[in-house]
């Protein structure tokens, strides 16, 4: 979606470009007195020209800093979401009788082993 600034620098490039188009008919012909003046004419459209593309890039430059905003929004919400699952508690069974915990690792380990089954620890 385009912002209101972005679409007054197109829709404008567009209007000062019919503008200029005519005004270079046009100073083509008061600079010419009898004659018409074709360097006056093309020099004002080759100029209107680039002042045109640089108000229409300016639009189109707001439009990419727009769309980038959105999806920086986006990744935060999506990353605010992913942070608060993978905080909440995991719900694991409670363990059996004489089954241990292991303090090093957290592992779950049945009551007849002596070292955890994931890291080795000795159970205290």
């Amino acid at each position: 979606m385009s912002s209101t600034v972005s679409k007054v620098c197109k829709i404008s490039s567009i209007i000062v470009g019919i503008l200029c188009f005519i005004g270079g008919i046009v100073l083509g012909k008061a600079l010419g007195g009898r004659d018409f003046n074709f360097v006056s004419m093309i020099a004002t459209w080759v100029g209107s020209f680039l002042f045109c593309l640089f108000l229409y890039a300016v639009g189109e430059l707001i439009d990419l800093l727009v769309a980038a905003n959105n999806n920086l929004i986006v990744l935060a919400e999506q990353q605010e979401e992913l942070a608060s699952h993978s905080c909440a508690p995991s719900a694991s069974p409670a363990p059996a009788s004489g089954d241990w915990v292991c303090k090093k690792c957290g592992a779950h380990n049945k009551a007849d082993h002596r070292f955890c089954k994931e890291c080795d620890t000795y159970k205290q």
